[in-house]
C-alpha cells in the first residue's frame, strides 16, 4: 500500500483510539496515544526517516502497538486472572518491542552513535529499561497507589521488559548488515 494512502488511514486510526479511550474512561491511555501519534508525525515529517526501507512497515506497527494497549487496556472480556496475566505479559513484550524500535529509529535519524552498533544497542536497552521502570511508577498515579510502590506483578512487568528488550536487541544484532562491527 502506498504511503500517501495509508497514512490518513493511520492518522484516522489515533482518532479512533483516542475516542474510544476518552469515552471508556481510560485517562491514562491518552497520553500514550498523544506521544505515538506525535512520533508517528514527527517521523513522518523527517525526510530522513521517510528514506528508511521499512518506514511504512513501522508505522504499522506503531499504530498496531497502540492498538493492543488499547485493547488490553479496555478490559472488554472477563477472563481469568491466569489469562491476563499472560495477556500483560505479550502487552510488555509488544512495548518493549514497540519502545525499543521507536528508540532505534529516533537515534538512527539524529546520528546518535553511528559507526557504533553495539553502544547503540546498549543506550537503546539503558533508556528503554528505564522508561519502563518509571513508566511503573506513572501507571500508580492512575491505579491510586503510592508513586514509588513496586507490587508481584509490576516486578514481573520490569522482568518481561528486560526479556523484551533484550529480544529485540539480539534480534537487532543478528540482522545488522554489518555484523563484525560490534566495537
Amino acid at each position: 500500500m502506498d504511503s500517501s494512502n495509508s497514512k490518513p488511514i493511520q492518522r484516522i486510526g489515533f482518532l479512533i483510539l483516542f475516542m474510544v479511550t476518552f469515552f471508556c474512561s481510560k485517562y491514562m491511555l491518552p497520553a500514550y496515544e498523544l506521544l505515538f501519534y506525535l512520533s508517528f508525525e514527527y517521523l513522518n515529517s523527517n525526510p530522513k526517516y521517510l528514506k528508511i526501507s521499512f518506514y511504512k512497515v513501522y508505522n504499522w506497527l506503531f499504530l498496531a502497538f497502540v492498538t493492543l494497549i488499547v485493547l488490553v487496556r479496555l478490559n472488554l472480556y472477563d477472563f481469568s486472572a491466569a489469562v491476563d496475566y499472560h495477556i500483560n505479559t505479550v502487552e510488555h513484550l509488544s512495548f518493549a518491542f514497540a519502545i525499543c524500535l521507536t528508540l532505534s529509529v529516533y537515534m538512527q535519524l539524529f546520528d546518535i552513535a553511528p559507526n557504533r552498533k553495539l553502544l547503540k544497542f546498549i543506550i537503546v536497552f539503558i533508556i528503554f529499561n528505564g522508561l519502563g521502570f518509571f513508566n511503573e511508577f506513572f501507571e500508580n498515579i492512575f491505579q491510586q497507589r503510592p508513586f514509588f510502590s513496586i507490587e508481584g506483578n509490576d516486578i514481573k512487568d520490569l522482568i518481561v521488559n528486560l526479556i523484551g528488550s533484550s529480544s529485540f536487541i539480539i534480534i537487532s544484532m543478528i540482522n545488522a548488515k554489518d555484523k563484525k562491527k560490534f566495537d
